[in-house]
């Protein structure tokens, strides 16, 4: 409980987020700052497009923790980290959790 700092309030609190990269009409990638004291980060993809758009992502040796928060789905294609390096597609539903490991390069 030592990360409790009750003496923080508003603006110390809010993140304003920062834009990454940006497709018109596809999707904005930001990042969402946090504080000093937070041992991970936050970025958010902001699909605009109706239609399958692809987007690849590199984890970068870092697990991945997505959600999905808004739509009905999204579908994650990856290559398999056996021998055989076989595409897969797995499917998301509104508000599932999901773990892209450090071992899949990209996804």
């Amino acid at each position: 409980m030592k990360n409790l700092k009750f003496d923080r309030r508003g603006e110390q609190l809010r993140c304003q987020p920062v834009t990454m990269k940006f497709e018109q009409e596809k999707y904005e990638e930001q990042y969402l700052p946090t504080h000093n004291l937070h041992f991970y980060d936050v970025e958010r993809l902001i699909i605009q497009s109706d239609e399958a758009i692809e987007i690849i992502r590199s984890t970068e040796n870092r697990f991945h923790l997505c959600m999905l928060v808004e739509g009905d789905a999204i579908e994650v294609e990856f290559n398999t980290i056996d021998n055989d390096q076989q595409k897969q597609l797995r499917q998301y539903n509104y508000i599932e959790t999901f773990l892209i490991p450090a071992s899949i390069t990209q996804y």
